[in-house]
Order: C-alpha cells, then structure tokens, then sequence
C-alpha cells in the first residue's frame, strides 16, 4: 500500500485518521469491529496531489430501463459486490502521507509514506477504481454502452444472438444476460478483486427488486428504503394508512363532459 521515504524538498504531506465501526447483524447483536485508515482529502492540493476526481456512476433511469429489457427478454439478473472497492485504484500522481498513529516505524519516525494505491478518502480515489475497473472489463471483451453513459458496459457474442451487459455503480456491479455468460463475468471479475456474489439480484441502490423469470415478470419496490426509514425514525408501530389523504376528505365525481376544444386546446 506504502513504503516508507524522505519527504521530497517542497512537497507536503496528506494527513490521515482512523475510523472505528462496529457491524451489526439483523438481530442486533455484534458481528466484528473494523478500523479504517482514511485520508483527510482537504490537506491535498490541487493540480499537485490530484486532476480528475469524478466517479462515473449508472443513471437510475437506465437502471430501470435495463430491468425493463431483462422482464421483456427474460435475461438474468445477478448482483456483485466488491469489497474495498477504492483499495484497488492505481494513483497517477505522487502522494505523500504521514505515518499513521500507532503504526509508527521504529528508528524512521522521520520518513513518510509513499502511496503506492489508492486508500480511502484521497480526492481521486473513486476516479481510480473505475478507471481500472473499466480497464479491466475492456480486457475481457466489453466495450462502453455509449459515450454518455460510461458505467454502463456491454459484450456481443459471436453471431450476435447473445448480449452481456454490465452496469456499475461504485462497488455495486448488476449483470444482466443469460446465466452461462454471467457465470463467466462473475468468475472474472473474482479473479481481480475480492467481492461477494449475491446471486440474483434482490437489493440494489434502495430499490428491492422481485424477478421470476419463469413468470417473465419482473417488479420494483421501495420496500427495503421505506422499512430503513421508518425503523430510523421509530416509526414502525405507527398506525397505517393505505392513502395519504386526511382522513374526513369526501370526493365526488367530475361529471362534466370534456369538449372537443378543450382536448385540442
């Protein structure tokens, strides 16, 4: 990740913290404790420590459209994961960081670190990742959708007949294609980062997805936002209601007849 050296004549260094997290599983209790080490990203400068810092992310809209086309051609949808995702990018600049606290080399207090990768809160860090990502994806055969959307990647098989495609959000990654085709994404994109497979797809950027391919039928919900959002605001026990009017209103019908000038007007 680093090695240690003298700090060049006129450079300055990126500061850096530890963050602390606890994981819980779904009954509350405690799974493990994580430590993070971050770069403070406000101590770089810029044109020196960083360029280009925006991270391409897919659109939701094309994210439903793409569902739309799986529900229509009975594709497969799968969802991967990747762990550590900002770890992976390789810096295109020189960065300086301060030893950090409790990880101080004896008899070399005096050196610094040299970033050899990416490390979670540098300014450029998710540029980084997709960078080699999509260096990685055009590797093994796919190419951008388009210009104007370049998180979303696709690969046409031989005879055309047969059609991957790859939509990536930051470390969240959806397939969509028949299920031999994923299989082999899948196993490619495990074999250069360490990721969790989470098989069909379910959950994905708040939207809890429900795909029978045996039915073609394909639905989108917010059911698993909606639980986090009132569980936070304990408001989970509160009476329902199925409609957001208040309760008393009476409708009536609208009888009128619309003319055939007020359709053209």
């Amino acid at each position: 990740m680093w090695e240690l050296v003298n700090l060049p004549p006129g450079r300055t260094t990126i500061k850096n913290k530890w963050v602390f997290l606890t994981k819980w599983d779904t009954k509350g209790e405690i799974i493990k404790y994580k430590a993070c080490l971050v770069a403070k990203g406000f101590t770089q400068t810029a044109g020196l420590d960083y360029e280009e810092t925006f991270t391409p992310v897919a659109r939701l809209d094309l994210l439903r459209l793409l569902l739309s086309l799986a529900a229509i051609f009975n594709w497969n949808v799968h969802h991967i994961d990747i762990k550590s995702a900002s770890l992976n990018g390789h810096l295109d600049k020189e960065l300086y960081m301060d030893q950090p606290i409790g990880f101080l080399s004896p008899g070399e207090t005096h050196k610094v670190c040299q970033l050899l990768k990416a490390i979670y809160g540098l300014k450029q860090a998710g540029h980084q990742w997709h960078e080699h990502l999509r260096h990685s994806l055009v590797d093994y055969g796919y190419r951008k959708l388009s210009s104007g959307d370049v998180s979303v990647f696709i690969k046409c098989h031989e005879g055309g007949d047969q059609t991957t495609i790859v939509l990536v959000y930051v470390d969240d990654i959806a397939i969509f294609g028949s299920l031999s085709d994923i299989t082999d994404t899948k196993a490619f994109i495990s074999s250069r980062y360490k990721s969790t497979d989470l098989g069909e797809i379910r959950l994905f950027l708040g939207l809890h997805i429900t795909h029978d391919c045996s039915k073609k039928t394909l639905s989108i919900d917010q059911w698993h936002y909606i639980q986090n959002i009132t569980s936070h605001f304990d408001m989970l026990k509160c009476r329902p209601a199925y409609t957001p009017f208040s309760p008393g209103i009476k409708l009536t019908a609208n009888c009128e007849q619309s003319s055939d000038s007020s359709l053209t007007s």
